[in-house]
């Protein structure tokens, strides 16, 4: 990794580990999201014993006939669903305001070299054309430390 931006990304390590641990929560999901319907078709469907994973919900859902084990499904869907859009929602928003500070930051080290200049570099450059060309490069920098959007949806 370049020494600019380890620098710049230090102050934000924990920004990074909650993308990271959000990330891998809605791998997780994702991966969890076709359970409930094989529960569906292995115990309700065919008439295997319920898992053990899902067996903690028939209290909440009275009972363990197949109508109650198709319940229980339904709820670990929806709830599969929830965690995932939360997900999702926190690593949206926490990579975003980490864009957003990074790029920040890089604005306010440029500022500072700017005033380290002497007189006479901008006697012999023209202050639009720096002006312009730092503020591409820094939206050049942010858009590149950011992931592509996202078009799917967050649920399973």
């Amino acid at each position: 990794m370049p020494p600019l931006l380890r620098d710049l990304l230090r102050p934000y390590r924990r920004t990074l580990a909650i993308i990271l641990a959000t990330t891998l929560v809605s791998m997780v999901m994702s991966l969890a999201a076709p359970w409930p319907l094989k529960v569906i078709l292995d115990n309700v469907v065919a008439s295997h014993p319920p898992p053990s994973w899902i067996a903690w919900l028939f209290p909440l859902v009275g009972g363990t006939t197949k109508t109650h084990i198709a319940a229980a499904a339904g709820i670990a869907t929806v709830a599969i669903a929830v965690v995932s859009g939360a997900a999702f929602y926190v690593a949206s928003y926490s990579t975003e305001k980490l864009g957003q500070s990074i790029g920040n930051d890089l604005r306010v080290r440029l500022y500072h070299h700017l005033q380290e200049l002497s007189l006479a570099f901008y006697d012999h450059n023209r202050v639009g054309t720096i002006l312009s060309t730092l503020t591409t490069d820094v939206q050049r920098f942010r858009a590149s430390c950011q992931p592509p959007p996202s078009t799917s949806s967050p649920t399973p």
